[in-house]
């Protein structure tokens, strides 16, 4: 299955600009009390690692009360290194001015331009000592396709340098959780095989001993689906424990014959409702439709008690944090999207699966209509949707061919701002 109908769309829409997110953004000219509040900023950080990133420029800045954007430094061996000095607010790129709309937009924007003609970047910068400009120079991949990420040289161009990216990352060392479930599922997705034996590698813990996968929902869930995802793609049997051992975990700890907490089997009420974690426990259900599919003993109640507590949620406001209502609107913090490609996988069974279907499609117009809350969410400023939006987003590129690529070329800013100069791709004010 994997490649035809999962990993496959990875590769088309996940893969080739995969931002994670932004600080949380309010429309500002949206008829609100021009009092408001405009930016939900988090707090200032002292730690230079986790000072947001300007895209490939290697720009590290905080945007202050003010819309200021202000330099915190610049990253070693980047185009903007000792160019730019800690302290400067940058008020123009390229002659536009940060101050008559969204300043992410528009340094988003002027990378996307950038790359399209030379990588020339000019900032207008003041300081006590006054204004003065500087120049740096990004790599130049080309424009966008009309058909981007698809048959797209800038889209390929970026998936190169990512995978080198990620695939030195696996050789050198990384969790055994999310921060590490990622890169595995990015290379897969580019089906080049000299990727696997990193991949496998990473998982090698595992397979020695399937039982040390231990009770973390957050992190089961998408190191079953990159389990299941490289069995399906290679016919790799050693795979096959460690999916079982996702599977029972999931038997053993299901609550309420419903989803999962964060992490192990306690029952917490008084988090969310039911101290259920919907984020964490969509992609259990999809480690668990996968496995299934790779053959593996997945408990029948297991599996469709998640089916049903999930599916409500279609067509009913977004996917809920807990054993709630839908939480209504269409900013779901990449839920919504996160069970759309769970319900791509369902819609695989055998006999009518046209109910998965149509939740598919449902879910994955809520990902397309999320753009005005794409970079907010609770605790992360959009980091579920940045992961999650692409390949939801791909279920309508046929059915809806106009608005999916309204939607994508209304973005581009979005996700060149979320590329690091080293291939990486990463979050603007988000540690991670």
């Amino acid at each position: 299955m994997s490649m035809n109908r999962y990993s496959k769309l990875l590769l088309l829409f996940l893969v080739p600009c995969a931002a994670l997110c932004f600080v949380s953004i309010a429309h500002a000219a949206d008829g609100r009390d021009p009092d408001e509040k405009v930016f939900a900023l988090r707090p200032k950080t002292t730690e230079p690692k986790k000072f947001g990133h300007i895209g490939p420029t290697g720009i590290l800045a905080h945007i202050e009360k003010g819309v200021k954007v202000t330099v915190e430094g610049t990253r070693k061996g980047s185009p903007a290194e000792d160019k730019f000095q800690t302290g400067e607010v940058i008020v123009a790129v390229n002659g536009t001015s940060l101050g008559d709309e969204n300043p992410y937009m528009v340094l988003g924007k002027a990378i996307t331009a950038a790359e399209a003609a030379d990588g020339t970047m000019v900032f207008d910068l003041v300081s006590k000592k006054g204004p003065r400009k500087v120049t740096i120079q990004i790599p130049a991949l080309g424009a966008y396709a009309k058909t981007w990420p698809v048959d797209c040289k800038k889209s390929a161009r970026i998936i190169e340098n990512a995978a080198a990216f990620y695939h030195q990352l696996l050789n050198e060392g990384t969790d055994g959780g999310i921060p590490g479930a990622l890169p595995c599922l990015f290379l897969l997705s580019t089906g080049d095989d000299k990727y696997l034996p990193a991949i496998k590698k990473h998982y090698q813990k595992f397979i020695d001993a399937p039982k040390s996968i231990g009770s973390h929902t957050w992190n089961n869930g998408y190191n079953g689906i990159v389990c299941a995802e490289y069995f399906l793609r290679t016919g790799d049997r050693d795979m096959l424990p460690v999916l079982q051992a996702f599977c029972d975990d999931a038997r053993d700890r299901q609550r309420f014959n419903a989803a999962w907490g964060h992490w192990n089997s306690d029952i917490n009420p008084n988090y969310v409702a039911g101290g259920l974690m919907n984020p964490a426990s969509v992609s259990v259900l999809t480690t668990l439709l996968l496995s299934k599919e790779a053959g593996v003993n997945v408990d029948d109640d297991t599996v469709l008690n998640a089916l049903r507590f999930f599916y409500r949620f279609a067509g009913h406001g977004s996917v809920a944090y807990g054993d709630q209502r839908g939480e209504g609107g269409v900013a779901s913090n990449g839920k919504d999207a996160m069970l759309a490609a769970a319900m791509q996988v369902a819609s695989d069974a055998t006999g009518d699966t046209s109910i998965y279907q149509s939740a598919r499609d449902s879910l994955s117009m809520a990902t397309l209509d999320g753009y005005p809350g794409m970079i907010t969410g609770h605790g992360d400023n959009g980091r579920g949707d940045g992961i999650w939006r692409g390949i939801a987003s791909s279920y309508l590129m046929k059915k809806k061919p106009e608005y999916f690529r309204e939607v994508r070329d209304k973005i581009t800013w979005w996700y060149d701002l979320s590329r690091f100069d080293d291939g990486a791709m990463g979050m603007v004010a988000c540690n991670g």
